[in-house]
């Protein structure tokens, strides 16, 4: 049921706006890429990064191919439908909020897109159900020296990650 649970909390924000976008085939290629994305302040090219419906369908596919209960089977399924069902739906929505958030948080941080500087990409790695997640940050200093970073959530689509959210920004302590 854990795994269950873990699987479906990563499947819940891949209710994003997505397209095709860069390669993203390393933790590191990840974090370069949303803070990249953030620094153009293009809100279709950060919509680019994440998951598509095909591929959340087929990792819903896959992960339905692994053995449940049946209560795990019934919460499955009704994530199932939820999330690739109800894709379309609310993918708009939830991509322009984590968007416009960040950028606020960016905003009342001070922080100037244009002069940040890539420092490094930390992450973990869980594998639930076939689907691979990845759970990150990248780090980056502002123009002052001071560091933050962005939060980010990815599944692994074939040979490459996909956003699924944005968790906004943090200070380094």
């Amino acid at each position: 049921m854990k795994k269950l649970t873990f699987a479906l909390f990563v499947a819940a924000g891949a209710m994003m706006f997505v397209s095709c976008g860069p390669k993203m085939d390393t933790p590191e290629n990840v974090g370069k890429s949303v803070l990249e994305a953030f620094k153009s302040q293009d809100e279709e090219k950060v919509g680019e990064l994440y998951v598509t419906k095909e591929e959340m369908t087929a990792l819903f596919e896959e992960a339905g191919k692994t053995q449940m209960d049946s209560s795990a089977k019934a919460m499955y399924d009704g994530v199932k439908k939820e999330f690739v069902e109800g894709f379309d739906a609310n993918m708009t929505k939830v991509k322009t909020e984590s968007f416009k958030g960040t950028n606020e948080e960016a905003k009342e941080e001070n922080i100037n897109w244009e002069k940040v500087e890539f420092v490094r990409v930390e992450s973990k790695e869980e594998v639930d159900f076939g689907m691979k997640a990845l759970n990150g940050k990248v780090f980056f200093k502002t123009e002052t020296g001071t560091e933050f970073y962005l939060r980010f959530n990815a599944l692994q689509t074939g040979d490459s990650w996909k956003l699924v959210s944005v968790n906004g920004i943090g200070q380094k302590k």
